[in-house]
């Protein structure tokens, strides 16, 4: 167990102590103490099941860490499964623009064939772009990158993370 879970027991645990005390003094009269002290019981570990399963969700490290040449269109696999959000930066390294977007495999087909396609999240005409999307479904998720018709090939840093 991590410490920050463990402090959340412990801070748990003594609020429900805490409130223990005031129900052993209030319903003691009315319903005895065995009844009181099966009441406590249950709320102390109400207080650590609920301690334990509320823990925040935490970064899990990166996503896509990578620097690459785009010229055409080019993607990259974003291994997210439904609820998972990826956030961070994406950047031409000299400040040329270029396309990006978030789509599934269906119209990453699309986009590589040079058709209509949809996408979820994505800017046109940008030298940078800052990234917050969380998957509405499981994947598979591709970034992808368009650059057809730019003069020069464009040098693209992408810097995603797995976010709560």
């Amino acid at each position: 167990m991590h410490w920050s879970h463990l402090g959340r027991v412990v801070s748990a645990v003594l609020f429900a102590a805490a409130a223990a005390v005031g129900i052993v003094a209030g319903l003691t009269p009315f319903v005895g103490l065995s009844y009181a002290l099966v009441i406590i019981i249950v709320l102390v570990t109400a207080a650590i099941f609920v301690s334990l399963i509320t823990r925040p969700a935490k970064s899990s490290g990166p996503v896509v860490l990578k620097t690459m040449d785009v010229s055409d269109v080019e993607s990259i696999r974003l291994p997210l499964k439904k609820g998972y959000r990826a956030y961070g930066h994406i950047r031409e390294q000299d400040g040329q623009t270029f396309n990006w977007c978030i789509v599934d495999l269906s119209n990453l087909k699309h986009m590589v064939r040079g058709e209509e396609y949809d996408y979820e999240e994505g800017e046109q005409e940008v030298p940078n772009a800052a990234v917050d999307w969380t998957a509405p479904s499981d994947g598979p998720w591709f970034l992808a990158f368009d650059c057809y018709r730019k003069q020069y090939v464009r040098r693209v840093e992408v810097d995603l993370w797995h976010g709560g």
